[in-house]
């Protein structure tokens, strides 16, 4: 999957609100989704806003099996991963 295909996918999970928090030690550091710090309409504009250049695709730290999609934008680094009918929000932070 690339750039485009990411980005539309997890701007449609955010809109339709299929999407959860994966669980982590740090979370109140790392997902500002997660602690209400941020809306998920705040996320989909981060998203719009991120170009390509911006973007990286890699595996899962922990479930190699998993692509994780990294966005980053105006100092803002987003991350999830699909696993349909959800989308996992990893981290959503400065």
């Amino acid at each position: 999957m690339g750039f485009k295909d990411a980005q539309k996918k997890a701007i449609e999970y955010l809109q339709n609100g299929t999407y959860l928090a994966e669980d982590r030690v740090n979370q109140g550091d790392k997902n500002k989704l997660a602690t209400g710090e941020i809306s998920a309409s705040q996320v989909v504009q981060l998203l719009l806003a991120c170009r390509g250049t911006g973007y990286e695709e890699r595996e899962h730290d922990s479930y190699r099996t998993i692509m994780v999609h990294i966005f980053r934008v105006n100092d803002w680094y987003v991350k999830p991963y699909f696993l349909d009918p959800s989308c996992y929000i990893i981290s959503v932070h400065q």
